[in-house]
């Protein structure tokens, strides 16, 4: 009697796992988009693209209307609590932090929870108020305690007749009603991208090797 013939060898272990991390992948991707398409605001809004960021659980729906260069957008964050803030935001001049023009919302020192615009000019910016350089004729913002979402809602004034553009998503923790420092490190460094409000494509970021080399002075920062 001659052996049986094994049908799987010892050299082929590398190969299943690395199917099997594909179809993990694959399958992870499929499900995103899927809630990213699926999704339906509780203000019954819909929007024409949606785009589900590659980290911190995060989704970005909008509708660009060409005839006045605007976009009307929502940020969707999964996975947080009235304890984070969270921020969206376009860069037109640079890929990382420092020039970002971005929404933030949080829950402040009166419990009211709300969203406004901040511009980061520096590598400590503390996330205070401030007009942006380019028109946000509508922000709002939501928490949804059921299923642990916060929504940024705006209207942008996309400037330089542009449509593409960097952009950069954060999140950290709020004490005493004040936004405090996200991390420095793993998605945190990777939230970063470009958008074409045009054509709804997106691509991913690498990290940030400037923030990197100024992590530890990093107090805030998106």
């Amino acid at each position: 009697m001659g052996k049986k013939n094994n049908y799987f060898k010892m050299n082929d272990i590398p190969i299943i796992s690395y199917l099997l991390v594909c179809l993990l992948l694959a399958s992870s991707c499929h499900a995103q988009n899927q809630d990213c398409a699926s999704y339906s605001f509780p203000n019954n809004n819909i929007y024409q693209t949606c785009n589900a960021l590659p980290v911190l659980n995060s989704f970005l729906h909008y509708t660009y209307h060409q005839s006045n260069h605007t976009v009307d957008l929502a940020y969707r964050r999964a996975g947080v609590t009235l304890s984070n803030w969270v921020a969206w935001a376009l860069n037109p001049d640079a890929s990382g932090m420092r020039g970002a023009q971005s929404l933030v919302a949080f829950q402040n020192s009166s419990g009211v929870f709300g969203a406004r615009t901040s511009p980061v000019t520096d590598y400590s910016p503390s996330l205070q108020p401030g007009s942006l350089s380019f028109g946000v004729p509508r922000i709002d913002a939501e928490f949804l305690s059921g299923s642990n979402e916060m929504i940024i809602y705006a209207t942008l004034q996309l400037p330089n007749n542009r449509t593409t553009f960097n952009q950069v998503w954060q999140s950290g923790q709020v004490s005493g009603g004040s936004p405090q420092p996200h991390d420095t490190s793993g998605d945190n460094l990777r939230s970063t991208g470009t958008v074409d409000f045009l054509t709804g494509q997106t691509t991913e970021g690498g990290n940030d090797v400037d923030a990197i080399q100024r992590r530890r002075n990093v107090r805030m920062g998106i």
